[in-house]
């Protein structure tokens, strides 16, 4: 089972901080193994997420820049509201993703359900039924266009005169299609026909039995196709608490355990809190041999790491104290060229350091981001230094006695 981080606010930056929050997601998401990045497609924020004038990205803009700045993570929405494009243009701009992510799109589509969002745009909503039919149809249309046949199409809602598409996607014969939804009588016969991957919320009490049952009518439905269910991978959006603490991911990783023993699942995709994607992305109980084993460090950096990945989420911490932790006290500048050679604060992004003269340590590129950031941590900020009731000299040192004792017994 494969971990995706499914990106749905961008409030936590100012605008023009959300490029620089996204391309640090993207590094260490393709750092760390993460199997997918996923955006929502919406156009306002969804009123149980936050206000609907909070910031919302246009989908496949956000996906076209992620492609740019990752090379590992799949991409795409989860999932692509049916109403929102016109099929033969969906098929065009998820082609082109595939192209410039070197073949990482995925197709993930759903009858769309948010009214209002269409209502303040202008954009048509039908009834449900004939969302449905718009669904059923989009599907034959994309299918028709990765295909080697460029011929008309005709149907009750769409006629495309040539289904040209070049270039054609790289993945062959086309790019995976997702379908999200539980609905037995029609979502789920159409991801007999069409779907090499489903998708349903999943977290909550006796979501394993509906689990299961969701499964046996979807074999049903693949039996009226003469398909093999099995070519069908399952997929969840948990819905659970986010895995941001101790106590939430161990339950998050029994609830996987025990899917995973009755179901095979594909990948999982877990929402990011806060709108902080980047800080939310790495568990602090990282795997720092394995990272040494990737990217060489010496022991001294190796132990840096350690030092730093016991220090809980936001705590500030000095250089001096990393070092000692290593077993160098006096090595405090080798500690901060260290992480500022290898980039330390991008790869366990949640944790914040401070340098040893209390000045703010590498967060980015972004200054307003930085600030941005310690200001959700509680941290606070005045000009590029830590201030507190005793000056900068005592934040520092502030910082440092908070973190002292933890951080010499995790070097015990």
């Amino acid at each position: 089972m494969r971990v995706g981080i499914h990106i749905t606010r961008f409030d936590a930056v100012a605008p023009e901080g959300i490029a620089v929050m996204l391309r640090d997601t993207g590094r260490v998401a393709d750092e760390t193994g993460i199997e997918a990045i996923t955006l929502m497609d919406h156009y306002l924020q969804l009123e149980f997420m936050g206000a609907v004038t909070d910031p919302m990205l246009e989908g496949y803009t956000g996906l076209g820049y992620l492609a740019g700045t990752t090379t590992q993570v799949r991409l795409h929405l989860l999932v692509t509201g049916v109403t929102y494009r016109h099929p033969g243009l969906l098929a065009k701009i998820v082609s082109t993703l595939d192209v410039l992510s070197g073949g990482r799109a995925l197709l993930g589509i759903g009858a769309a359900w948010f009214e209002r969002e269409h209502r303040a745009l202008g954009v048509p909503f039908p009834p449900v039924a004939e969302r449905f039919e718009l669904l059923e149809e989009t599907l034959a249309i994309v299918t028709q266009m990765w295909s080697d046949d460029d011929g008309p199409f005709t149907g009750p809602h769409f006629q495309l005169a040539e289904t040209i598409n070049a270039p054609q996607p790289v993945q062959r014969p086309r790019p995976p299609i997702l379908i999200g939804g539980g609905g037995e009588r029609k979502t789920l016969k159409l991801v007999a026909r069409y779907a090499d991957i489903w998708n349903i919320g999943y977290g909550r009490d006796g979501d394993l039995d509906m689990l299961r049952h969701k499964l046996g009518v979807l074999a049903g439905h693949c039996a009226e196709q003469g398909r093999d269910p099995a070519t069908i991978a399952t997929s969840l959006m948990w819905v659970g608490a986010a895995p941001t603490t101790p106590e939430t991911t161990e339950e998050f990783l029994a609830q996987m355990r025990a899917v995973a023993a009755v179901v095979p699942v594909r990948d999982v995709h877990v929402i990011t809190p806060a709108g902080d994607a980047v800080a939310h992305i790495v568990i602090p109980r990282i795997d720092v041999d394995a990272y040494v084993g990737v990217h060489g460090l010496t022991d001294f950096e190796r132990e840096v790491y350690r030092a730093l990945a016991a220090v809980p989420y936001g705590t500030a911490v000095s250089y001096r104290d990393l070092a000692a932790a290593a077993g160098h006290p006096n090595a405090y500048r080798a500690a901060g060229s260290a992480m500022a050679r290898n980039e330390l604060p991008v790869i366990l992004p949640c944790h914040r350091v401070v340098k040893n003269d209390g000045r703010l340590g590498h967060y980015g590129d972004d200054p307003a981001w930085k600030a941005r950031l310690l200001r959700l941590e509680g941290v606070a900020v005045d000009g590029d230094r830590l201030a507190a009731a005793g000056g900068r000299r005592a934040a520092a040192a502030a910082g440092r006695a908070a973190t002292g004792d933890r951080l010499a017994r995790a070097a015990s």
